[in-house]
C-alpha cells in the first residue's frame, strides 16, 4: 500500500511539474509576444511622429511658397486660382460630363513645369504674368469654367490657355555654345508641350549680355541671360 500511494504521489508530483513547466512556457511566449508588441508599438509611434513632422515641414514650405506666389502677382489672379479651385470641386461633385470637364483642367503653367533654379529669373521674365495662365484641354473647357465662375458670382481673374488654340512654329535655332534654347531646359509632361512652346518655344539663354545681343540682331527669337 505504502508503495502505491509513494507512486501515485509521485505521479501527481511529476504532473505538477509539468503543468509548471508549461506553465512557465507560455509565460515566457506571452511575454516574448508582449515584447514584441510593445517594441512594434514604439515602432509605429516613431513613424507617426516622423510623419507629423513632415506633414508640418510640408504645411510651412507649402504656406511659403504661396507667400512667394502672392508677392509675384497680384490678388486678382489669386483670387481667380482659388475660384477656379471652387467650380473644379462643383464639377467633380456633380459627375458624369461635369467630371469631365474637370478632368480637362491642367492647372495654372507655374505647376505644370519644373526647372533648374539657376533659371528662375529668366523664367520669370521670359513668362511674365503667363505663369499663371491656366492651361486647359480646349476652348470649351474654359468657357463652361467661366459660366460657373460668374453663376457662383465667385472673384477673381482668369486667362486660359486653351491648348487647341495654341499656335506655335517649329523654331530653328542657331547653332552656338553660347546660347541653348530655355524650352530644353524645362520639365513637363508631354500632353502640355504646346503651352510650353508657345510660351518659352522662342526664347534662348545666353551666356552673357553681348551673346544675347548678337543672337538677337540675327535672328528672330527672344534672348536673355541668366540675370534676366
Amino acid at each position: 500500500m505504502l508503495e502505491v500511494k509513494i507512486e501515485e504521489r509521485t505521479k501527481e508530483l511529476e504532473n505538477h511539474r509539468e503543468s509548471i513547466d508549461n506553465q512557465n512556457k507560455n509565460f515566457y511566449e506571452m511575454k516574448k509576444k508582449k515584447d514584441a508588441l510593445q517594441s512594434e508599438r514604439n515602432e509605429l509611434w516613431r513613424q507617426e511622429n516622423a510623419m507629423q513632422q513632415n506633414l508640418a515641414m510640408l504645411k510651412e514650405e507649402l504656406s511659403k511658397k504661396d507667400q512667394a506666389l502672392r508677392s509675384m502677382t497680384g490678388k486678382a489672379t489669386l483670387n481667380g486660382r482659388d475660384s477656379v479651385k471652387k467650380v473644379l470641386q462643383t464639377f467633380r461633385e456633380k459627375g458624369g460630363s461635369s467630371e469631365q470637364i474637370a478632368n480637362s483642367y491642367y492647372g495654372m503653367l507655374i505647376e505644370n513645369f519644373d526647372c533648374d533654379k539657376t533659371i528662375y529669373t529668366a523664367v520669370e521674365v521670359t513668362s511674365g504674368n503667363k505663369l499663371f495662365y491656366h492651361i486647359v484641354e480646349n476652348d470649351k473647357i474654359g468657357t463652361k469654367i467661366l459660366q460657373e465662375m460668374n453663376r457662383q458670382q465667385l472673384p477673381g481673374e482668369v486667362t486660359f490657355m486653351p491648348l487647341n488654340r495654341l499656335m506655335y512654329k517649329e523654331v530653328q535655332y542657331p547653332n552656338t555654345n553660347d546660347a541653348i534654347p530655355m524650352i530644353s531646359k524645362l520639365n513637363y509632361e508631354p500632353k502640355h508641350e504646346r503651352a510650353m512652346k508657345y510660351i518659352f518655344g522662342k526664347t534662348l539663354i545666353c551666356r552673357s549680355l553681348e551673346v544675347a545681343t548678337q543672337i538677337a540682331r540675327t535672328s528672330n527669337l527672344d534672348c536673355i541671360t541668366l540675370e534676366g
